[in-house]
């Protein structure tokens, strides 16, 4: 029998300041009819946030300028900036000491940006398919050139923030140099389709691709390439066309997670394989993890240590994975549409969202992801929300950012000292 116990993080402060904004004019929503949450005398952030002081949480500031809800959350390495883009290109640049805008970049509406191994240089991809790089604290582009043929379709930056590499619309990967920003290599498209997914191992040295195909064409493809010289590893295939969809690797670079999509018209009760577990140097399939409403597709990620693997399901439930394939917990609550899930930093929480408005938001103690223990501890925060579309947490393990349905910013943490 599952058990879940409740942990109350800082609802007192909350309602203390729900109540204060009670009588203040409702704000002019942002997206449809969506109330954009009140404002928030803005606190600054306190103790990384783990399991010996989660019941301290409280939100800290309430960001609001994006006119549509935010889908790219993005920390520098020291944690005091945040790029944020939404769903109309708009990306903005913030203090996040003060909770402040420093600049919304001008010209092209974007799609991707990420700090380089210089966190005042940024690298990104604008709508218009240019690869581009600026100045961090101004937003001005230092040089540009053309991305993939036909359209970026997926980019990812390596750990070390040194390359960043763009798969296209057709299947070519170009792979960038971000402190000479030039391009470095070009791979070939080597079949119809696009490139649905890019990953880099966390020590670099492999970047991996996911390659959707047309159902006339045959099946989805996996190549592991060696970096930089862009050279294929190996190939993988087998997957029904368009079901490939997410791809992880574990912290130590020994493994791969792959995310399926469920198959078309797939009863939603009956298991299937929605997560496969590879040998990063080989490719060999290690588990398959066959589970009924498994949604792995929207979100997968290893904790820090890699003993854990969360994944977010088709109905309510995240699933959470252990290093021998097994499905150990199931955690439920997610109001029907899980969008997001994270590890904190230092390994101790999980933080699960949900897409639908007023869904809980929950952050799960990890200790208790144990074999067959089903006793699952969890807090709630941000009840008041709109539906969450993505979270994030800050590299320092201080702050919890939630892109609301709003298109505002909830920002939660464990206060500091003003």
């Amino acid at each position: 029998m599952m058990r879940l116990r409740v942990l109350w993080l800082g609802w007192i402060g909350l309602l203390l300041l729900l109540t204060a904004c009670g009588s203040a004019p409702a704000p002019e929503p942002t997206r449809g009819a969506f109330p954009t949450p009140a404002d928030l005398p803005p606190r600054p952030r306190g103790e990384v946030i783990g399991v010996s002081n989660a019941a301290g949480l409280q939100p800290l500031a309430v960001l609001r300028t994006h006119p549509t809800t935010v889908n790219r959350i993005v920390f520098s390495p020291n944690s005091r900036r945040m790029i944020t883009i939404d769903a109309d290109g708009t990306a903005v640049y913030w203090d996040m000491d003060k909770y402040q805008i420093i600049h919304t970049f001008g010209g092209e509406k974007l799609r991707e940006v990420f700090f380089s191994a210089d966190p005042t240089i940024v690298a990104g991809v604008s709508v218009t398919n240019m690869i581009f790089f600026a100045s961090a604290e101004d937003g001005k582009v230092i040089t540009s050139a053309p991305g993939n043929e036909d359209g970026v379709y997926r980019a990812v930056i390596n750990q070390a923030g040194t390359q960043l590499a763009t798969g296209g619309v057709k299947g070519d990967i170009m792979i960038w140099d971000t402190a000479q920003y030039v391009r470095i290599a070009l791979i070939p498209a080597t079949a119809p389709g696009n490139v649905r997914a890019l990953s880099y191992s966390p020590d670099g040295q492999m970047l991996a691709s996911i390659h959707n195909t047309a159902e006339s064409l045959g099946t989805d493809t996996i190549r592991i390439w060696s970096i930089p010289e862009g050279k294929q590893r190996y190939l993988l295939h087998g997957w029904t066309p368009g079901l490939a969809q997410k791809l992880v690797f574990s912290p130590d670079n020994a493994r791969f997670a792959v995310g399926l999509a469920s198959p078309p018209n797939h009863d939603l009760d009956k298991p299937f394989t929605g997560i496969q577990i590879h040998d990063a140097a080989t490719g060999t399939l290690l588990f398959a993890v066959n589970e009924s409403g498994l949604g792995a597709d929207q979100g997968l990620t290893f904790s820090p240590n890699g003993g854990f693997l969360a994944s977010t399901g088709q109905a309510s439930v995240v699933f959470v994975v252990d290093q021998e394939g097994k499905v150990i917990a199931k955690l439920p609550g997610h109001a029907q549409g899980t969008s997001w899930v994270g590890f904190s930093p230092n390994g101790e929480l999980l933080l699960t969202t949900a897409i639908r408005q007023k869904s809980s938001i929950y952050l799960w103690r990890t200790d208790g992801f144990k074999g067959s223990s089903q006793d699952f501890q969890r807090g709630v925060i941000a009840p008041e929300n709109n539906g969450v579309l993505l979270g994030a947490w800050s590299p320092d393990g201080k702050l919890i950012v939630l892109a609301d349905g709003s298109g505002a910013l909830l920002i939660w943490g464990i206060p500091g000292a003003v």
